[in-house]
């Protein structure tokens, strides 16, 4: 990151602090957390089809489910 540049690395234990002063956060997540993150976000019921109703809640869904099923497969 450049020195200038207002976008800094935090820790977890770091986060709460910044949250109160930042407008906008960006979490860089490792592809195992990314995978961890939403077989939770799954068995909780949080999809695109539960997010977003009807058609394009549908889409949404389905398009995560096959990208998920690549990544599995690659792994």
């Amino acid at each position: 990151m450049p020195n200038d540049s207002p976008m800094r690395e935090v820790t977890f234990e770091g986060l709460l602090p910044v949250l109160h002063k930042s407008k906008l956060i960006k979490i860089v997540m490792t592809k195992d957390s990314f995978l961890d993150a939403r077989l939770d976000l799954k068995q909780m019921n949080i999809n695109g089809t539960t997010l977003f109703r009807g058609l394009d809640g549908l889409g949404k869904n389905l398009h995560d489910v096959l990208n998920a099923l690549e990544d599995y497969q690659r792994s």
